[in-house]
């Protein structure tokens, strides 16, 4: 074998799980290549022997196409959701495609295609999506379109349902019935919480000790977490409020821990399908979804420069939770507002904590001004948040910034909310 690539070459290659990765040949041999992978240590440098698991650098597709231009046929671009499912998968993984199943050998991000054990090649666009549970997705005005965020109502009909057969074809991964859990009464295990998973890895704040997530209880915001060394320590549970974990790179997993990270994953989805049949926990899980989406709106609105974004779409209205969790009473109260005006900033600290309202960047201090949450005629949640800036550092702990801040407003007139808005 030619030995065309030389000793500091960029390339891409096959790293341990399959995926094709940029790599940097470090030393030559005989029969092929060793390459590193920038940003791991040297234990997960490969040896590569085929030439078909090492090739130039090439960029991602759209760059491909954009270079030579050209662009995908209509409809035949794949979503990101599909993008980002493929660069979840690892070799080994079996997919469902629309023409073709079967399990992963390589997974190239950069084609954004996978190539099965068979040979077989699928693209982004004809993988089928497993149905896992989300957190709800914003879905601003301006993009012309509404997609249906994570309903619990429909996550208590999918745990309902029969299992899919062998024969089906919905695209739909099948939970093993020695995961499924069905307790008598409600246990609280959700699979996702405020963006944290069951199965993944977090570090705990203020160390480097890595857990990897066992179940999360929606009500008091805990995990039951194992530890991480060298793999996954099972003997001894932790638990941990969930403020206490930071997000981290996710490790990469030998077989047997990566089969462990997806069994718990596997069992808290069940537990989460079991315990919708409860309205207790159902409501709950509503609660949660709201929070955290609002949480992230006003987070986003603090952090934006523009202090009068456009209305977001929370999606379809539940019901059960939706009118009391936001004081709406259609048809009389269809939106309910949140302002200095009627002072009533103080009544969303009961769902996104003391000091939600405010943001310090670089000496200034960003607060809303206005939250506005409207019942549209075709039941769908839409939330408006509007934002100032005070010329100044405020601290959030010491509970009396909201009265600078009216004082400020008040003597600022062009801050003050007009006659339609704070009705």
């Amino acid at each position: 074998m030619a030995n065309i690539y030389k000793i500091g070459t960029k390339v891409q290659a096959v790293d341990e799980l399959g995926r094709w990765e940029s790599a940097v040949v470090c030393k030559e041999s005989g029969d092929g290549w060793i390459v590193r992978f920038p940003g791991w240590s040297s234990e997960h440098n490969r040896h590569i022997v085929s030439e078909s698991e090492i090739r130039p650098p090439v960029p991602p597709k759209e760059e491909q196409m954009r270079r030579n231009g050209m662009c995908y046929p209509r409809g035949e671009a794949p979503s990101s959701k599909q993008i980002n499912y493929m660069m979840r998968l690892v070799a080994e993984d079996e997919i469902r495609s629309r023409y073709v199943d079967g399990v992963v050998k390589y997974v190239d991000k950069y084609n954004r295609q996978v190539t099965l054990s068979s040979g077989e090649i699928v693209v982004a666009n004809n993988l089928t999506l497993p149905v896992i549970e989300q957190p709800l997705v914003c879905q601003r005005k301006k993009r012309r379109r509404h997609s249906p965020v994570c309903n619990s109502d429909a996550l208590s009909d999918t745990a309902s349902s029969e299992p899919a057969t062998e024969n089906s074809n919905t695209g739909v991964d099948e939970v093993s019935r020695e995961d499924m859990v069905e307790p008598a009464t409600v246990n609280n295990v959700t699979v996702m919480l405020n963006g944290y998973q069951c199965g993944q890895v977090y570090k705990l704040a203020g160390t480097s000790v890595e857990m990897v997530i066992r179940t999360i209880n929606i009500k008091d915001h805990s995990a039951q977490c194992f530890m991480v060394a060298e793999s996954i320590d099972q003997d001894v549970t932790l638990t941990l409020p969930l403020n206490r974990l930071e997000a981290v790179k996710q490790p990469k997993f030998k077989r047997d821990d990566r089969d462990k990270a997806c069994k718990l994953y596997r069992e808290s989805l069940a537990s989460t399908n079991s315990n919708l049949g409860f309205k207790e926990f159902r409501c709950l899980f509503r609660q949660r979804q709201l929070e955290f989406v609002l949480r992230q709106e006003v987070m986003s609105a603090l952090q934006s420069r523009n202090f009068n974004r456009p209305s977001v779409s929370f999606g379809l209205a539940n019901p059960e939770v939706d009118l009391t969790f936001f004081g709406l009473d259609p048809p009389s109260k269809m939106s309910s507002s949140f302002n200095y005006r009627n002072s009533s900033l103080g009544d969303l600290n009961r769902i996104l904590g003391p000091g939600w309202d405010i943001l310090c960047v670089d000496g200034l201090t960003n607060f809303v001004t206005d939250v506005r949450v409207t019942l549209t005629p075709n039941f769908v949640l839409k939330v408006k948040v509007k934002t100032a800036r005070f010329p100044g550092p405020l601290n959030a702990i010491t509970g009396i910034y909201r009265n600078i801040l009216l004082e400020h407003m008040q003597q600022t007139p062009q801050l003050e909310l007009s006659d339609d808005e704070a009705e």
